[in-house]
């Protein structure tokens, strides 16, 4: 008798175990937790933008000057000034138009290669992009005193526009066969850029 008294207090504690269990479940409006909650997921930075090649040329008239230019310091005293506008750019930037000025220091000769650094805008109707340009204008006595090259290097100083905050490098040229003189030059970038995000 005993026996079976115990065995329906086990029965009847079993299902009220199980009442108790569906009654949490409906007010909660799902199965309790049985564990901590998962861990947050860590805020993840975004990658920056990618840097795509960037390789342009341009032709056209400058304007050579004797003194130094009025946008780019002159850091010898004794400097000349090569001014540029609207010069068509091909090879990439479709629609862009290039615009600046490059400093020639007359105070710093090395062998036959003076010091250059200037400035310089790619600019569109939605967009510009400005460089820093910074090399050696060098001559060959054998050729012609005033037939310089300039051999350096650009970086990229932001802009507007999609390229507000843009950034990047590569190698500068500028080819002047007559520098004395108004004439046409050459000019190339080539290097890398990368867009604002």
């Amino acid at each position: 008798m005993k026996r079976i008294l115990v065995l329906s207090l086990a029965l009847a504690l079993t299902a009220l175990t199980a009442t108790f269990s569906r009654a949490q479940q409906s007010a909660t409006g799902g199965e309790p937790p049985s564990g901590p909650p998962p861990a947050a997921s860590p805020n993840v930075t975004p990658p920056p933008p990618p840097f795509t090649k960037l390789n342009i040329f341009m032709a056209g008239p400058v304007v050579f000057g004797s003194s130094g230019c009025p946008d780019v310091t002159c850091y010898g005293g004794n400097c000349s000034c090569e001014a540029f506008s609207g010069l068509k750019v091909q090879g990439g930037l479709a629609g862009t138009k290039l615009s600046g000025e490059i400093v020639f220091e007359g105070n710093y000769l090395i062998g036959n290669c003076y010091q250059a650094h200037g400035i310089a805008t790619a600019a569109a109707k939605n967009f510009s992009i400005n460089f820093g340009i910074q090399g050696m204008d060098c001559y060959d006595p054998s050729l012609s005193f005033d037939h310089l090259q300039v051999i350096g290097n650009y970086v990229i100083l932001g802009g507007s526009g999609p390229y507000g905050h843009a950034a990047g490098t590569g190698s500068f040229s500028n080819d002047m066969p007559n520098f004395y003189q108004t004439t046409t030059r050459s000019m190339v970038f080539s290097g890398v850029i990368q867009k604002a995000k």
